[in-house]
């Protein structure tokens, strides 16, 4: 905000750049022409903030909302990034509890993503709270210098335009453009500061006309990683539990079936009542794929995924011989490995080119 020593009785006292031929002293009620050095200035600062460009005066969507001028917002938005994962999370891991080690696997897996988002996103509302503190310091309206006056522009010193401050919380200059904070408390702190004259008047104007610029990137920045800290926790802890979790020999059974697409694989699934179903990968020749198949049969043959090395397998993708089988302890997930390939299909994906001597492929349900 432009302000200089009053000509008459030395108190700080506004200047406006739209005025630059008069100005008003609130102590002295001096009124008329500031002294002819200091309009030469008003008249510099205002070409300098002319060649700005009056977007960087200017608050963005998100700050407005979120930031400088809003009443809450960071934390609605922590609320909003954390609930989905909390709640898809908590249903996700009661509806897949085992009763074994891979339910602390899948509570991480989970729920973890939704306490780091917590507590990250505790440290990150703190900090655009404190960001939205500075934005609020330096770019709130001057407070009138008589009950009742026209605040003023923070950069220019012009008059603002007459508004409802209860319901208001940013006003924009209609000479320079600037977005300026109204927000009772936010005025009412400006007043207990006073009004301070202790700068030349062209480094007041540029400090304030770029203010709002640097200070909407960091919050941009810290709403951005306030937005994106779930997922990336989210993404982070299946990869940490993909790459660090031992391996086990496979447990789980399988029945290999006659289907459309020669005999292929479907995982056998029992159900807490004792229902079986098969189910094949959805990476699977068969037109069964990510079908479940209910079946009473019991006495259907099985086998574990370690009968399969050696033999020729293909699943729509990839083919190859089965050089080894394994289980992820952590995750419980079975997968095959073929020769000369990259990727792992899950032993359901798989169907064979010919059904081993020790392996039966038996008719459709």
């Amino acid at each position: 905000m432009p302000a200089i020593a009053c000509p008459q009785c030395g108190a700080p006292t506004r200047v406006s750049l739209a005025t630059p031929d008069w100005m008003g002293c609130a102590s002295c009620r001096y009124a008329g022409p500031p002294a002819p050095q200091v309009r030469q200035e008003l008249l510099a600062a205002r070409d300098v903030l002319w060649r700005g460009d009056a977007r960087r005066r200017q608050l963005g969507w998100t700050q407005q909302r979120l930031g400088a001028g809003a009443r809450g917002g960071p934390g609605c938005l922590l609320a909003v990034v954390v609930v989905p994962f909390a709640s898809c999370g908590g249903f996700s891991f009661f509806a897949s509890m085992r009763g074994d080690v891979t339910d602390v696997v899948t509570f991480v897996l989970f729920l973890g993503p939704a306490l780091f988002a917590l507590i990250a996103g505790l440290f990150i509302v703190r900090e655009v709270k404190k960001t939205r503190a500075v934005v609020e310091t330096s770019c709130v309206a001057v407070p009138p210098a008589v009950a009742g006056g026209a605040l003023g522009c923070h950069v220019c010193g012009a008059d603002l335009p007459q508004a409802d401050l209860s319901r208001t919380a940013v006003v924009r200059c209609r000479y320079c453009a600037a977005d300026n904070v109204v927000r009772t408390e936010a005025v009412s702190a400006a007043v207990a500061q006073g009004i301070r004259a202790t700068e030349a008047l062209m480094a007041q104007v540029q400090r304030h006309a770029v203010a709002l610029y640097h200070l909407n990137r960091r919050s941009s920045r810290l709403l951005l990683a306030l937005v994106l800290v779930a997922p990336t926790a989210a993404f982070i802890t299946l990869l940490a539990i993909t790459i660090f979790s031992p391996t086990v020999e496979p447990t789980s059974r399988y029945v290999l079936f006659e289907t459309d697409a020669g005999p292929c694989l479907a995982e056998l699934q029992r159900s807490a009542d004792g229902k079986v179903t098969y189910s094949f990968g959805f990476d699977s020749p068969s037109s069964n794929r990510g079908r479940w198949i209910h079946d009473d049969d019991t006495r259907r043959p099985t086998f574990r995924a370690g009968a399969l090395v050696g033999a020729k397998a293909h699943s729509r993708s990839r083919s190859g011989k089965v050089v080894r089988v394994e289980r992820s302890q952590l995750l419980g997930a079975e997968s095959a490995i073929l020769d000369g390939q990259g990727t792992t299909p899950a032993p359901s994906d798989l169907c064979l080119d010919e059904v081993p001597d020790d392996l039966t492929a038996v008719p459709l349900p």
